[in-house]
């Protein structure tokens, strides 16, 4: 039953990827053909500070090619942002928060309200669900989930995560080609540091790079903790028989007794390079140590932060489709939900959209099965190639001028505000 007639609202949280604006356009377009509830479309700037600022845009004056070229485009089209909802030990400031939120959600009569994300993302849009619930205020508020780092569970696979796969893989495999013609014993022994607290989806991606066998990979993973030690025993005998190594290491690589080898003090740059000391780095000294040679270390997510590299034709095609499906659960008062992808199995590839409980999502993560990966060898199994090679496929067209990649932008037209600018709850 389809009840309610105002604008729709749609944000982006989280770090660069394609699939976030391939969702967004596939929302953006997707409304055409419900003119009758929709009435305007709002993009959301810098996620849920753009919220609480009233910095909105007018999604309806783009053009249609702008929101199609604007997939082939990393960094999110309406802006990204750290800012995120004030914890429950701050009570007070969460409740002006979203006394703030609701007011300008109201003032702009926002009866639909789109989030396109990770983790991060799905969190917010749950709150504003609760919210609009606990007041009464009839909000459609439901998510798209793209992640790089495919962490969510209850989806076969996050959009965002072939496209970053593939990125990895041609990254690792120019890494190779690199070491390869190296002089022999020149770089023994390289680590590759990837994202993955509690998940090594990336790990095994950028594993996969490596498939030729010219140059062996040890791909640790957080689900599978093994002992520094043992790893770089592991790392020797690897040397001793290629001459070379390649150790891909996750930020949340841990030892069995289940403290991470991260230094204190841990975190993130808005680069993606780490602050206070990293998995990576901990390994890197340890293999220096053993080998008495150096060792090379190199942080993966930095270098594919901005890439225009190969995007994957049906990443962005499964996030447009997310972006359609998101709006038509939406009209049908639906709310609280987020697109998942089914896959009944793993070859051949077809999948089906559904939606699910945003609270069932972020009540665990999603981790790589363990008939997945060799923990002996540290290797991915075939199983995962076959869970990842369609994910993989198709090319994604870029235009050029002069020679150099064109980088589209929204013309970002203002949407007037209506509350009081001084009433901030951003702080």
């Amino acid at each position: 039953m389809v009840d309610s007639t105002g604008n729709i609202a749609v944000l982006q949280m989280g770090e660069p990827n394609p699939a976030k604006n391939a969702a967004l356009a596939g929302v953006v377009l997707g409304v055409g053909g419900y003119g009758e509830y929709i009435q305007e479309i709002y993009g959301i700037r810098n996620g849920i500070h753009g919220l609480l600022e009233e910095d909105f845009i007018d999604l309806q004056e783009e053009q249609r090619p702008t929101m199609e070229e604007l997939r082939s485009v990393g960094a999110p089209g309406l802006g990204a942002s750290v800012f995120a909802w004030a914890p429950a030990s701050s009570p007070e400031l969460l409740q002006t928060q979203m006394d703030k939120a609701f007011q300008v959600l109201e003032a702009h009569n926002i009866r639909y309200l789109i989030a396109i994300g990770g983790r991060e993302a799905q969190e917010a849009v749950l709150q504003l669900h609760a919210e609009a619930m606990k007041r009464g205020y009839d909000l459609r508020a439901n998510s798209v989930p793209v992640a790089d780092s495919n962490e969510l569970p209850q989806t076969d696979h996050c959009p965002g995560y072939g496209t970053a796969a593939k990125r990895a893989i041609a990254a690792m495999r120019a890494l190779e080609s690199d070491l390869l013609a190296r002089k022999p014993g020149e770089v023994p022994c390289c680590v590759v540091e990837t994202k993955g607290w509690f998940t090594g989806w990336d790990a095994l991606a950028a594993a996969v790079g490596l498939r030729s066998g010219e140059i062996p990979c040890l791909a640790v993973i957080p689900e599978r903790p093994v002992s520094l030690e043992g790893l770089v025993q592991k790392v020797e005998d690897k040397i001793r028989e290629k001459g070379c190594c390649v150790v891909v290491v996750p930020d949340g690589a841990r030892g069995p007794d289940g403290q991470a080898w991260a230094k204190s003090g841990f975190g993130w740059d808005y680069l993606g390079q780490p602050v206070g000391g990293s998995a990576g780095e901990t390994v890197a000294e340890a293999a220096a140590a053993r080998l008495q040679a150096y060792v090379s270390r190199v942080r993966l997510p930095a270098l594919l932060r901005w890439d225009a590299g190969p995007a994957s034709e049906k990443d962005l095609q499964e996030a447009y489709q997310c972006g359609e499906v998101v709006v038509q659960g939406s009209i049908h008062r639906q709310s609280g939900l987020m697109v998942k992808i089914q896959r009944p199995v793993l070859r051949p590839y077809r999948t089906f959209f559904l939606l699910h409980p945003i609270g069932e999502v972020l009540a665990d993560w999603k981790r790589v099965p363990e008939e997945w990966y060799d923990s002996e060898n540290m290797v991915p199994r075939d199983l995962f190639w076959d869970y990842l090679e369609p994910l993989l496929q198709g090319e994604v067209w870029m235009r050029f001028e002069k020679g150099v990649p064109a980088i589209p932008r929204l013309d970002a037209y203002p949407v007037p505000r209506k509350v009081d600018p001084t009433a901030s709850a951003a702080s």
